[in-house]
């Protein structure tokens, strides 16, 4: 680095919102099937694998066209089954 220049940090940090909770739990409540799609390093309550037994996909959701991968394609299927 030379004299001078400009030091740049670059840091992302992603949170939920109580809101999340609150439409999964309202959902959840109602015996709808839930799908949960959050973005890599999203946690706690209905992010964490297993707490309601339904289905949570974690991805980069800032990639484009992310929701045409087959890995979640086959999720929604087997969701809209139910």
């Amino acid at each position: 680095m030379s004299k001078g220049a400009d030091v740049k940090q670059q840091m992302s940090i992603y949170f939920p919102t109580p809101w999340n909770q609150i439409e999964a739990t309202l959902a959840y409540n109602q015996c709808l099937p839930v799908l949960v799609v959050t973005h890599e390093g999203i946690s706690g309550g209905i992010f964490d694998h297993g707490v309601t037994g339904e289905y949570l996909h974690t991805t980069k959701l800032d990639r484009t066209n992310w929701h045409k991968e087959k890995v979640f394609q086959g999720i929604f299927k087997n969701l809209k089954k139910e």
